[in-house]
């Protein structure tokens, strides 16, 4: 394969994975004009992108002809979890803290320049809050993804959220750079983060970081998500002994985990 072809194809193959990306955020699925304009792509290029991914099994399409990942994500996030040690090792606290608190607690864990939720406890209440391991972390809008940027360099803070682009989701995603810096100075002086309706409107979520022990970069953080109503703002700092007493159990295990690797 000559140098110009292996280009191509690399090429190809990040454009794919932007349609995946794109494609995991959409609720009611997405059709090739709609994945065009999301990731810049022309409609025949999306188009014969889409129906390889389709054949393979990787997307479904519906008699409207709107796209969806299948289940096959489903199964490779739970293996990618399994092979961590993730679920057997965290899942035990991430249930514990879940049934205390009465809602969904969530593990986000780092990987280069991306943050995704790999393990999940929900509560016990009737009415659900709906999460997808394997998810990525938006960084500018989640409370983990602030929790993730704050404490790193502001430069690289914001490269980072640029990269991911400062998409609005609802009317109160921040979408200015300045107001982004803002909010990260705050995360940074408190502790902590919050996500007030900014992915999905009447959700409160917040997050703290975990520190794997001796050493001072941030690997993760602990989400709790709830419905504003059952979640008031004023509420949400009632829920950081427990966040941040998970937290610190999360940051032992992973580091058992890194250790464990390393020996292997």
């Amino acid at each position: 394969m000559t140098e110009l072809k292996a280009s191509a194809r690399v090429a190809n193959i990040e454009k794919m994975m932007e349609l995946l990306e794109a494609l995991s955020f959409t609720k009611h699925g997405a059709s090739v004009t709609d994945l065009a304009r999301q990731t810049d792509l022309t409609a025949s290029a999306s188009s014969r992108m889409l129906a390889t991914l389709h054949q393979e099994g990787y997307v479904t399409k519906d008699q409207a002809g709107r796209y969806r990942l299948s289940l096959r994500f489903l199964a490779l996030g739970a293996r990618y979890a399994d092979q961590l040690g993730i679920e057997e090792l965290c899942g035990p606290v991430l249930k514990r803290a879940a049934e205390e608190a009465g809602e969904l607690v969530q593990l986000a864990l780092v990987e280069g320049r991306e943050m995704r939720y790999v393990a999940r406890a929900e509560g016990n209440n009737r009415v659900r809050v709906v999460s997808i391991l394997g998810k990525r972390v938006i960084p500018h809008a989640f409370a983990a993804g602030k929790v993730w940027l704050a404490y790193m360099p502001t430069a690289d803070a914001l490269k980072i959220a640029l990269e991911h682009g400062l998409t609005q989701l609802t009317q109160h995603t921040i979408t200015d750079v300045a107001r982004l810096q803002r909010e990260l100075e705050h995360v940074r002086a408190q502790g902590f983060a919050t996500n007030l309706e900014e992915v999905d409107e009447g959700l409160y979520s917040i997050a703290v970081p975990i520190v794997v022990p001796n050493r001072s970069e941030i690997v993760g953080a602990v989400a709790l998500t709830a419905p504003a109503y059952r979640l008031p703002k004023r509420q949400l700092k009632d829920r950081l002994p427990l966040l941040r007493s998970v937290a610190e159990q999360l940051g032992e295990i992973l580091m058992q985990i890194s250790v464990s690797r390393d020996e292997k």
